[in-house]
């Protein structure tokens, strides 16, 4: 019952956690029979140590057939799982339903945007026809004002002298657009021939006003607007100087001429035969 390898000291190898260790070998010799008999557990067997090479048991790899029997169970039973879970969460009969609610659903949503579409277009047209409606209704109105305006148009107040007619504006307008309207008129800007002329002019306005008389063809070249020569003039002390420009001319309440800028605004004379 024992090993005859006698046991290596504690430096030898580790030891064995706390497994009991071998009692020791009864000796041999005469007398020493009852060693074995007298040990008991008060002795120390913590002091018993192994080698490591009797610690290293052998491995022994496992038996084929146990282990495909044990991966084919498990992957059986994952299986079932999978399938299980699989049924639990989605049933392939309900596909066709699921389908033909979820285009119901699509047919049902397009129809309310078409309905709220067409709704729109009529509110929008509704609107439009209403806008055109009353603009039609304010033309109307304003032609039959304008036709009734046409019926009571009074002739421009002309006044006499010397076989020549004046039009004396209440507005100002730039040099340009009044020589326009005195032709839409059938007449021209007024144009100075002499000094009763002038003189009859000025006790009629309160203010400047313009005259047919510019120098806009050719600078320095004054010209009247009915192409009458200049005969007779009245500037006023220093004129025309061309200050900044100035290419038009403008008689004041003071008698005198004076060119100033084409673009400012000053009321007008109409003259007509």
């Amino acid at each position: 019952m024992y090993d005859d390898t006698e046991l290596p000291n504690r430096e030898q190898g580790p030891s064995v956690g706390n497994w009991p260790p071998l009692p020791r070998k009864p000796s041999t010799e005469a007398g020493n029979s009852d060693v074995y008999e007298a040990f008991n557990e008060q002795d120390d067997y913590g002091s018993i140590s192994y080698a490591k090479e009797e610690l290293k048991a052998e491995a022994q790899p496992p038996d084929p057939d146990i282990k495909a029997d044990t991966d084919a169970a498990v992957f059986s039973e994952l299986r079932k799982l999978n399938l299980s879970s699989a049924q639990e969460s989605f049933d392939p009969s309900t596909v066709s339903l699921m389908i033909h609610e979820l285009n119901s659903s699509l047919i049902t949503e397009l129809q309310i945007l078409e309905e709220r579409i067409n709704e729109r277009s009529e509110a929008t047209n509704k609107n439009v026809n209403e806008q055109l409606f009353r603009l039609e209704k304010k033309m109307n109105s304003s032609l039959q004002d304008l036709k009734g305006t046409s019926n009571r148009c009074v002739p421009l107040p002309w006044k006499e002298f010397q076989g020549h007619h004046y039009y004396f504006s209440e507005f100002e307008e730039q040099w340009g657009k009044a020589k326009e309207l005195c032709v839409l008129a059938n007449a021209h800007l007024l144009v100075i021939n002499n000094q009763q002329e002038q003189d009859f002019v000025i006790s009629q306005i309160s203010t400047a006003v313009w005259l047919g008389l510019s120098d806009i063809a050719t600078e320095g070249t004054w010209s009247w607007v009915d192409g009458s020569p200049v005969a007779e003039t009245f500037w006023g002390n220093g004129e025309p100087n061309n200050s900044h420009d100035e290419d038009c001319v403008v008689l004041y309440k003071e008698k005198n001429w004076n060119d100033i800028a084409c673009h400012r605004k000053v009321r007008f004379v109409c003259e007509k035969i």
